[in-house]
């Protein structure tokens, strides 16, 4: 079975998320290990709509041949299982959150980009924050880099 990985990003807000996408892409290309995942990119909502994320990326970015998006509607939580998972987005994830994150699902690793409690992709609102520590609580480790 391929390695998974999956990103929780919002594109859209500032370049930094298109930015990583397009390098983690480019590393990908030029990397056999790193090519052997597959790539998930699931675009939260918030202030711009997931679908409005996707086509930004391409739009600006071209095509990615290693990344796979989905929106959260779109997003079989299947693909969490042993996976490792990076949140670089506050975890919007449209009445979805009980269908992607479930310890039946449980991640090998997810990596959360900022400070609990604290930082954007944490989350601003209470189902963000509920959303984030519930992932972080069922992942087999967790890393939070503040």
């Amino acid at each position: 079975m391929a390695c998974q990985m999956v990103i929780f990003t919002d594109p859209g807000e500032e370049i930094d998320d298109e930015i990583a996408l397009w390098k983690l892409n480019s590393l990908a290309a030029s990397n056999v290990e790193l090519s052997k995942y597959t790539i998930n990119v699931v675009t939260v909502g918030g202030k711009v709509n997931p679908q409005q994320r996707i086509d930004r990326c391409e739009k600006i970015l071209g095509p990615l041949e290693f990344l796979r998006f989905f929106t959260p509607d779109d997003f079989d939580g299947v693909l969490m299982r042993d996976s490792v998972v990076l949140i670089i987005g506050p975890l919007e994830l449209s009445g979805n959150s009980e269908r992607i994150i479930s310890s039946d699902f449980a991640p090998r690793l997810v990596v959360l980009a900022g400070s609990a409690n604290a930082s954007v992709n944490w989350g601003k609102t209470p189902a963000t924050q509920q959303n984030c520590k519930s992932l972080l609580d069922i992942a087999q480790n967790s890393i939070i880099i503040d």
